[in-house]
């Protein structure tokens, strides 16, 4: 049995854009993807690591010729805006991929904070009190 595997990272490319700005100022702004694929290669694993930027087409692709054992998903945005992170997810499950973390509904959920209390609530399962705001409005409190 082989305990060394292929590890493939994604993550935002933002998070470079991020880092220059940060060095053209003096200021340290250590990676989280890099620390990860360091952790991971000293470990014996082999890594690379995937920026996914707004060229969707370019993930699919990448995607669906990876042939790791598993994918490290660390992108939480693309491009800075996480709001279309749950479709790097679906994508991953839609190629039947093995990646850490939640699927795609997971993202989904976690993404409607309300919502999530409310299941919680139902469950009987106990949670932070919390209210919501639209408008100047309280939408929904416990």
């Amino acid at each position: 049995m082989n305990d060394k595997h292929r590890i493939t990272i994604l993550y935002d490319e933002a998070e470079n854009l991020e880092k220059a700005k940060a060095e053209r100022i003096g200021q340290p702004f250590p990676l989280a993807y890099a620390q990860v694929a360091d952790a991971l290669s000293k470990r014996g694993h082999t890594v690379q690591t995937v920026a996914v930027s707004k060229k969707i087409r370019t993930l699919v692709a990448t995607i669906d010729k990876d042939n790791s054992d598993v994918i490290f998903n660390l992108c939480e945005a693309i491009a800075s805006s996480s709001k279309h992170e749950h479709n790097v997810v679906g994508l991953l499950e839609l190629f039947q991929k093995c990646f850490t973390g939640c699927g795609s509904a997971g993202w989904l959920l976690a993404g409607d904070k309300a919502l999530s209390k409310k299941i919680l609530q139902f469950h009987n399962i106990g949670y932070p009190r919390f209210c919501t705001f639209e408008r100047g409005k309280v939408d929904w409190a416990d």
